[in-house]
C-alpha cells in the first residue's frame, strides 16, 4: 500500500497569500485567504497486485518479460470544483476510488548472430485500463446515467468528466447534429436533428462522453544491428487506443478570421457548391459575427500515432587501426531525432502526444490549445579516449 506525495504541501490547510493594492492614491499591503482549508483531508491509498514471468526460448534467442498488475485507490486526491458564491473555484479534496489493471511486455529477440553480424529487437509493449469506480457523496448525480460525477476545467461547451464507471480523462461535451442550412423546415427543434442530412432521429441536446484521453497501448520498438566495426539503431515510438481534444479549433475553424485550418476552406458548408460540407460556412466576417465557437464530437480526433525517434549509425575503430593513432578508443557516430510521425487523417496539430493546457491535471491528458511542433535535430559526434 502506498501514498501520494504528488500534491504541493499544506492543502489541509488555509494558506495567507499578501499582494500589494492600489487603493486611492496610495499603495497598500493586503492579506487574504489564498484557499480554502479542508481538515478532513486525509491520505489517498493505493493498493497493488502484481505477478510476472520471465521466459527465455532457443537459447535465449527469445526473451520474454510479461507482468500483470492491478492497482485500487481509495480516498482519490483531486482538487474538486465550488460555486464562485464560496469565493474560491475548488478545493482539495478525497474525492472517491479508482482501479487500474494492466500488462507490461518486454520481448528481445535476437534474429541474426554470427561473427560479423548481431540484430537485436526490443518490443516494449503497455496496455493500461482505468475505471472510476466510486465518487463521494458530495458529487453531483448526472440527471441522465444516475451516475455520480464531477465536471472539471469548463471549455465552450465541454468538459472533462469523472463520473462513475467510466475512464479518467474523458471529454464530455455535445455532438454535432449537422449543419443548419437556414431552412425551418430541415430542423427539428425537438432533437435538434436536420432530417436531410442526418436521416435519423438521434437526440444531441444531452451532452455526452465523447472520447479519452489516456491511452489503451503505449510502446517501443528498437532494432540495434552490429557489423564489424559499425552500428546502427533505429527507435520507432507508437500510441493506441486514445483521443485528441483539439481545443485550437476554437480559433483556427470557429474563428477563422484571424487565422485557419485548411479544412475551413475544403469542407465549408455551402448551399450549393458544398451542401454536404461539415464545416460552418465561410463569411466575410466571422469573429463573433455569428461564428460557432462551441466544442463538439469534431473537434476530437484519433491520437494514435507512429513515431521514428532516432536513426543513429555509428564506427568504432578497432586496436589495431587506434594504434597508429595513439588512441585507446574512438568512435564517431551521427544521429537524427524526430525522424517522421504518422498520425490520422482527422488530427489536424503538429503532435499528438502533446498536452498544452496550462490549467492541465491528470485528469486532462491529450487537450491541445496551441502547440509548438517538435523539432527535428541533426546530431554528429565522437567519443575518444586517450
Amino acid at each position: 500500500m502506498t501514498g501520494n506525495s504528488e500534491i504541493d504541501a499544506y492543502q489541509a490547510l488555509g494558506k495567507i497569500k499578501q499582494e500589494k493594492l492600489v487603493i486611492g492614491d496610495q499603495l497598500k499591503a493586503s492579506a487574504f485567504m489564498d484557499n480554502m482549508p479542508n481538515p478532513d483531508l486525509k491520505w489517498e491509498k493505493t493498493k497493488q497486485f502484481d505477478i510476472g514471468v520471465e521466459l527465455g526460448l532457443f537459447n535465449n534467442r527469445l526473451n520474454f518479460d510479461v507482468s500483470y498488475y492491478y492497482k485500487y485507490t481509495t480516498d482519490l486526491l483531486l482538487e474538486r470544483p465550488l460555486p464562485r458564491t464560496t469565493g474560491y473555484d475548488k478545493i482539495m479534496d478525497n474525492i472517491g476510488e479508482v482501479s487500474n489493471q494492466g500488462v507490461d511486455m518486454l520481448i528481445t529477440a535476437y534474429p541474426v548472430q554470427t561473427d560479423d553480424f548481431l540484430w537485436s529487437s526490443t518490443v516494449n509493449l503497455s496496455f493500461n485500463k482505468n475505471r472510476v469506480e466510486k465518487l463521494d457523496k458530495n458529487s453531483a448525480v448526472d440527471p441522465v446515467t444516475g451516475k455520480r460525477q464531477i465536471l472539471l476545467d469548463g471549455f465552450t461547451s465541454y468538459e472533462m468528466v469523472i463520473r462513475e464507471g467510466e475512464k479518467l480523462s474523458s471529454f464530455y461535451g455535445y455532438k454535432r447534429a449537422g449543419i443548419y442550412d437556414g431552412v425551418p423546415s430541415n430542423w427539428d427543434p425537438e432533437t435538434m436533428n436536420i432530417p436531410s442530412v442526418i436521416g435519423e432521429k438521434v437526440t444531441y441536446k444531452e451532452r455526452q462522453i465523447l472520447g479519452c484521453g489516456i491511452p489503451d497501448w503505449t510502446g517501443s520498438f528498437i532494432n540495434n544491428f552490429n557489423y564489424k566495426g559499425f552500428d546502427l539503431t533505429l527507435d520507432f515510438q507508437f500510441t493506441w487506443g486514445v483521443d485528441v481534444m483539439q481545443e485550437y479549433f476554437h480559433s483556427a475553424e470557429s474563428r477563422f478570421y484571424t487565422s485557419g485550418l485548411s479544412k475551413i476552406y475544403t469542407d465549408a458548408w455551402h448551399p450549393t457548391l458544398n451542401p454536404n460540407g461539415t464545416s460552418q460556412a465561410v463569411r466575410l466576417s466571422n469573429f463573433g459575427q455569428g461564428n460557432n465557437a462551441q466544442a463538439d464530437d469534431t473537434w476530437v480526433a484519433n491520437g494514435s500515432y507512429l513515431r521514428l525517434n532516432l536513426i543513429q549509425l555509428g564506427y568504432t575503430f578497432t586496436p589495431k587501426q587506434l594504434q597508429k593513432m595513439g588512441l585507446s578508443s574512438l568512435r564517431l557516430y551521427g544521429s537524427v531525432n524526430n525522424v517522421f510521425l504518422i498520425t490520422s487523417s482527422d488530427y489536424k496539430g503538429y503532435d499528438p502526444d502533446n498536452s498544452s493546457r496550462l490549467d492541465d491535471n491528470n485528469w486532462g491528458a491529450n487537450r491541445q490549445f496551441f502547440t509548438y511542433p517538435r523539432p527535428r535535430t541533426f546530431t554528429l559526434g565522437v567519443n575518444v579516449a586517450f
